[in-house]
């Protein structure tokens, strides 16, 4: 309770009542000590008391209060430095750029690479407006209001709520950059404005939404993703206009630290280094105007309303036609603040009388704005006539979606009475206005955010980041507007179902080129009808005693997916036909996007596009380049279905009893007949991520004619392979007609069913990458098979210099695959990287790296060269049977850290079978995709060493994958669930291999270099350094039976000189390659050939016998070990011959599976073929369709009670122990679910 007493009276406070469990916020029931409080005063002044709630009063006072002591506004100016986004830094020369990494340390704090929010969709609220204006404590106000609707701070909280909210304000006056600095208190500081650049805040009171669940009857891939999304509202105050080029205050009282996590870079473009502070004042117009939802404009005076108003929109019309590709418009609400009116101002007043009662235009007349004058001209000249704008609400209308207005009165009033006047305090009003202001912005946030989630403007921390860092990129050097489609990297789809998948596969026929080509509708709606019939070719393996009407399922299921499909390439990728005139008879087309909120033609050229260089703008709507009106639709859909029809019976009808293999037969021939009469289109027609044999699935194999398939259609369309199990043979493309021709032939193989998966991960650490080859090469002599020990594993993941080898054990050519060749490949590669640094020695580099000429230590052209030259130059990581005519076998994936280490990415071979490509590098086009070497140098740009990676077609720049995860092992264990899902498939092994123990904790780099734009990721990338931390971490939370399979090799290493080897001494790697020499030899010789003796067991596996799949209750384990190995190689005949003495079968219990190697020899029977018969292992060839092929097929009783987990083991010859073969321990409820997955992955 307050005692509000005459004005010259101290306020008293009373926030409680006597009565201990009372809740109430104003008690009016319970004696209190408001009576001692009147009863001080004189009886005829008690009537002047009243209880009122003083929460208000106090809410006010914190806001608007102004810091008198010097001591303490330095340090809240200290403090919120932290919370600088961006700023303009006028100097001698061309103004520059200065980037902090505000908005990732708020929306990810953590540093998690942008695992854990992934599902997080921020808004921005921008404040704008004169200096002094009062920005800054609205701000303050919105900020203390989200924190009262979701309190954080737990030293806020008591028995009572008004305490709890006196608290909370009080607690705000200590957590420093969370809330903006209000103005000085001292009046030789009212002056000047408050703070310098733009500063960010996260509202404590984000939303959320739980997404509708999906429709499991649905016979459609459902998309997997979060059950629930949140929306952070992030509030951006920009320094005050009008402020000339006068110091802050913030910059007079610290010293700014612009050597912490600052990226500084110069302002290029013309129109904002000749302007000074109004050059400042345009950028922060165009870049704010950009990303915001919602512009707040806030003023003080009602004379100068017009012109503010006419200065808004200015800023506006100066922004609006900078971007484009935007479906969402911005609402601009603006603030009458310190309105000191007896009677308070309504928003509807306001309303009324600054935007709807103004005389005359606003752009006409002697008091005219000269540029929205040229704006309005320009609109008008370019639009038809029923869009020009008029009155100054057309003009409202074109330069935003809505303009709202609110009032804050001032805190304090002057009543006058006759010759008397009186201050009386407003609290409450100032509150409550500070409230509706609240819930405006609210609503105009969410507004604009849910006309952004149903389209391609929905984004995420991770792809807001991406494009927060193309804006500034753009705008400091570019008088061009900005393509917010090409910024989200939209011209790069993500499917995840078919409805995506047929999209895609629209965008790519109809929009790859400016002109469609002849022929090109027919050509797509023979895919979308042979689209229908392998979806119903499907449900007829999956139901093969149910009739399956391919007709009948396209009219009540699959029209659902072409329909949804056609009604997202018209939303997100069709193109408007206008075209601008060019130079030499040449037409430009507009760039422009989808048909929703288009109002304005733009083209904007790439670079290296031929022709004009100059974007180009013209109002006008959106002009299809073909009709798509309801009847358009309709007369698709009847092709379609009369094309299904006819695929259907020729496939079906005409059969008398059509099997599964002869639907695939026939499909296969039908495809080469439909496709036939489009080659021609078909060969410039292709896809990295939606595979156009059946527009279903995301592909996974890429032909040497660059068209990719899924694993299914190469099963369904390729013929088994004659050499290995579980592979098969493309004999050319279907879509293309490359088929016959001998050179194009396609080995694929998938790994089998029953088996287990083998991971090998790599950490990094510079030129100790050479004691991961080293280790290595120990295990393939002990393996002692002329076989890459690439083929040893199913999975290969590496960080930075392990990343390196990584990609040279899998995507080497086949001649450089030798250990003698990477080891020298490695030698020379880290000489010509880190022999001299970029000033030639490194005292001078380190000055220079300082003084910002410099942003690394070495330079990556070296680096580049030597990747290049040892993969090729146009090999293409996930397609190099394009330029290699074969596709690499083993899957390999390199960690990076993209758009300045904010997300955490992977860069593979391979593509994720359900379409998970969150955290996944892949471009759609294969022109754009990575390049290895590109994979080599995006996972290897450690900070301050070598600069970051920057792909011009993904628009992004990568850094070391250390910054995240320097030992990949725990990544690796997520790529298998991923790759294999659903607990498709069990872990055989996971050897992870480290660059060498040490002594040191820290590379001397954290100690020598602390400067520059990256100095967070230094901090991060000291943290990854302990990688034996981060791998007991992974043995630590692993299940026991896990435990087993992981396997560590990282030797202590040390100098010549015996101190410590950092990441580029580089005349450490002879010593060091003969250290582990000698470590493998010796201390690590029985690890080295226990992992060797597993990866051997691991090359056989278990095929089930598919008249008896294993299920629980089973009384027998029926089925084939097999090999993994080439038939008839040199390689298996030596396996058998030398290496393999006998097979064994048991059953243990759950807590025995950790310890099989030390179970009894009484517990192991031995395997036997089917006629009872033990055979040498070299015997067990038998021959199948004509090749011989290593098979022992047996049947073993399932006797032991109790015992759920089968075992099937090989003994090798030599080695006492018997060890699991891949796959196993398996239970028969495992093994069954294994056995019935018809397609293998």
């Amino acid at each position: 309770m307050s005692a509000q007493k005459p004005q010259g009276h101290e306020r008293v406070y009373c926030v409680s009542c006597t009565v201990s469990d009372c809740a109430a916020e104003v008690c009016t029931e319970h004696e209190t000590c408001w009576q001692k409080h009147v009863d001080r005063d004189d009886p005829e002044d008690r009537h002047k008391h009243q209880i009122v709630d003083p929460f208000p009063s106090m809410f006010v006072d914190v806001v608007t209060h102004s810091e008198i002591s010097k001591e303490r506004l330095k340090r809240l100016h200290e403090e919120d430095e932290s919370a600088r986004w961006f700023s303009v830094k006028l100097g001698e020369e061309e103004p520059e750029l200065w980037q902090y990494d505000r908005f990732i340390r708020l929306c990810d704090p953590q540093r998690t690479g942008s695992r854990d929010i992934q599902n997080h969709f921020p808004s921005f609220v921008s404040f704008i407006g004169d200096t002094s204006a009062g920005k800054s404590t609205i701000v303050r106000a919105m900020l203390l209001l989200g924190m009262l609707k979701h309190p954080q701070c737990e030293c806020c909280f008591a028995t009572d709520a008004i305490t709890t909210k006196s608290n909370l304000v009080n607690c705000s006056r200590h957590i420093g950059s969370s809330m903006p600095v209000t103005r000085s208190g001292n009046i030789e500081d009212k002056r000047d404005s408050t703070t310098f650049g733009v500063h960010l805040y996260l509202d404590d009171a984000s939303t959320a939404e739980k997404l509708p669940s999906p429709k499991l009857d649905s016979p459609l891939p459902i998309p997997i993703g979060p059950a629930t999304e949140y929306y952070p509202l992030l509030f951006v105050d920009c320094e005050g206009f009008n402020a000339d080029d006068a110091t802050t205050n913030a910059q007079k009282m610290v010293q700014p630290k612009d050597h912490i996590g600052v990226k500084k870079d110069p302002i290029t473009a013309q129109c904002y280094s000749n302007k000074r502070k109004s050059g400042i004042d345009l950028f922060y117009a165009r870049v704010l105007y950009a990303i915001s939802d919602v512009i707040v404009y806030v003023t003080t005076h009602d004379q100068t309303f017009r012109p503010d108003l006419i200065r808004v929109l200015e800023w506006a019309s100066a922004a609006v036609k900078k971007s484009y590709n935007q479906p969402s418009r911005k609402t601009l609400i603006i603030v009458r603040n310190k309105e000191d009116s007896e009677v308070p101002y309504t928003n509807a007043m306001l309303e009324k009388t600054y935007l709807h009662s103004l005389d005359g235009k606003l752009w006409d007349g002697p008091r005219a704005s000269p540029v929205l004058k040229a704006f309005v001209k320009d609109h008008n000249r370019t639009v038809q006539q029923r869009h020009h704008i008029e009155s100054n609400r057309d003009l409202y209308d074109a330069l935003f979606q809505d303009i709202r207005c609110c009032s804050i009165p001032h805190k304090d009033v002057v009543i006058k009475t006759g010759q008397l006047s009186e201050r009386l305090p407003r609290p409450v009003e100032v509150y409550n206005s500070l409230k509706e202001l609240r819930n405006v912005l609210e609503l105009a946030a969410d507004k604009g955010r849910r006309e952004r989630s149903g389209t391609f403007a929905h984004y995420n921390v991770a792809m807001f980041n991406h494009i927060l860092i193309r804006t500034f990129d753009h705008f400091r050097s570019s008088e061009d507007p900005l393509d917010f489609y090409r910024a989200a990297r939209r011209d790069n789809p993500t499917p995840h179902n078919i409805p995506d998948h047929v999209a895609n596969f629209l965008r790519i026929a109809l929009e790859s080129r400016t002109t469609a080509p002849p022929g090109v509708e027919d050509m797509i709606i023979s895919a979308i009808a042979s689209m229908c019939f392998v979806y119903a070719q499907r449900c007829q393996q999956m139901f093969p005693d149910s009739a399956v009407d391919t007709v009948e399922l396209f009219e009540h299921d699959l029209q659902k997916s072409w329909t949804q499909g056609l009604l997202k390439y018209l939303a997100e990728y069709e193109t408007c036909s206008q075209t601008f005139p060019g130079s030499n008879g040449t037409l430009m087309h507009c760039t422009v996007k989808g048909r929703h909120n288009h109002t304005l033609h733009v083209y904007s050229p790439e670079p290296g596009i031929p022709g004009s260089k100059k974007a180009r703008q013209e109002w006008g709507e959106f002009s299809p380049r073909r009709s798509w009106t309801l009847d358009d639709q309709k007369a698709w859909y009847t092709r379609i279905k009369r094309c299904i029809f006819d695929l259907y019976h020729r496939a079906f009808v005409s059969l008398s009893s059509p099997g599964v293999r002869q639907a695939i037969r026939l499909r296969r021939d039908a495809y080469r007949t439909q496709n036939g009469n489009y080659y021609g289109l078909w060969k410039i027609l292709q896809s990295n991520k939606t595979c156009l044999a059946c527009l279903q699935s995301v592909p996974d194999h890429v032909l040497s004619c660059g068209h990719s398939y899924c694993p299914r259609c190469v099963q369904e369309l390729a013929n088994e392979s004659q050499s290995f199990e579980s592979a098969f043979d493309m004999k050319g493309c279907i879509l293309c007609g490359t088929h016959g021709q001998a050179h194009l032939h396609h080995q694929i193989r998938l790994k089998p069913r029953c088996a287990g998966v083998r991971i090998l991960t790599m950490d990094g650490g510079g030129i100790r990458g050479i004691v991961e080859l080293a280790l290595l090469r120990a295990l393939g002599t002990e393996i002692g098979l002329s076989i890459d020990i690439g083929d040893m594993f199913d999975l290969v993941v590496g960080t930075s210099t392990g990343g390196i080898v990584a990609l040279a054990l899998v995507m080497a050519k086949a001649e450089d695959r030798s250990y003698e060749a990477m080891i020298n490949f490695f030698q020379k590669a880290a000489t010509q990287t880190f022999r001299h640094s970029r000033a030639g020695f490194d005292v001078g580099t380190k000055f220079l790296m300082l003084l910002g000429k410099y942003g690394s230590k070495y330079s990556s052209e070296p680096l580049k060269h030597a990747l290049s030259h040892f993969f090729g130059e146009e090999t293409i990581l996930f397609a190099p049977a394009t330029s290699r005519g074969a596709q690499s076998t083993t899957r390999v994936a390199v960690t990076t850290a993209k758009d300045e280490g904010g997300s955490e990415y992977l860069i593979a071979n391979y593509n994720r079978p359900k379409g998970n490509w969150e955290r996944f590098e892949r471009e759609d086009q294969a022109a754009d995709d990575m390049r290895i070497w590109e994979a080599g140098l995006a996972t290897s740009a450690a900070p301050f060493f070598l600069p970051p990676f920057f792909k011009s077609a993904a628009k992004a720049d990568y850094v070391d994958g250390a910054v995240y995860a320097n030992c990949p092992a725990k990544v690796a264990m997520e790529e298998k669930e991923n790759l294999w899902p659903d607990g498709g498939t069990s872990l055989d092994i996971l050897l992870s291999l480290g660059t060498g123990r040490q002594v040191k904790t820290k590379p001397k780099i954290l100690t020598a270099l602390r400067y520059g734009a990256f100095t967070p990721l230094l901090k991060m990338f000291d943290r990854q350094m302990n990688t034996e931390s981060n791998w007991d971490d992974l043995v630590r939370t692993s299940p026991t039976n896990i435990q087993a399979r992981l396997y560590r090799l990282n030797p202590a290493v040390k100098g010549r000189a015996g101190g410590y080897v950092d990441i580029d001494d580089e005349d450490e790697v002879d010593h060091l390659l003969e250290l582990v020499k000698w470590w493998t030899t010796k201390e690590g010789l029985l690890r080295i050939q226990h992992i060797s003796h597993t990866l051997v067991a691991n090359l056989f596996y278990f095929e089930p016998d598919p008249r008896a799949i294993p299920e629980e209750g089973a009384m027998a384990l029926s089925g084939s070990i097999r090999s993994r190995l080439q038939h008839k190689s040199e390689s298996l005949d030596f396996l058998l011959t030398n290496k393999v003495s006998a097979f064994w079968h048991t059953t243990v219990h759950r807590t025995e599976v950790p310890h099989i190697s030390n179970l009894a020899a009484s517990r192991w029977r031995l395997v036997k073929n089917r006629y009872g018969v033990t055979t040498e292992p070299a015997r067990m060839i038998v021959e199948e369709d004509g090749i011989e092929k290593f098979r022992l097929n047996f049947e073993v009783l399932c006797s032991q009670s109790g015992a759920a987990y089968h075992v099937l083991a090989v003994q090798l010859a030599g080695v006492p122990m018997k060890i699991a073969i891949s796959g196993f321990p398996a239970t028969l409820e495992e093994l069954g679910e294994r056995s019935r997955g018809q397609w293998l992955q």
